[in-house]
């Protein structure tokens, strides 16, 4: 499913303290991080309540 944005995106964005630079399309993909990329992409497709909870943890920079 692809995700539609609503009209009040952006004011959700700040209001849930999201950076709107940061998406997916900014994010670099590298032979370190596919496996959680992949794995954030699908989680953020679901837009129907669907909850998964889904931690990432490391250092700066590890993507």
């Amino acid at each position: 499913p692809t995700f539609a944005p609503s009209v009040d995106s952006a004011r959700a964005v700040r209001a849930a303290g999201l950076q709107e630079r940061l998406t997916f399309d900014t994010f670099v993909e590298g032979h370190g991080n596919a496996f959680a990329l992949a794995i954030a992409k699908q989680v953020a497709s679901w837009a129907d309540g669907h909850f998964n909870p889904v931690f990432f943890c490391g250092p700066y920079g590890y993507g």
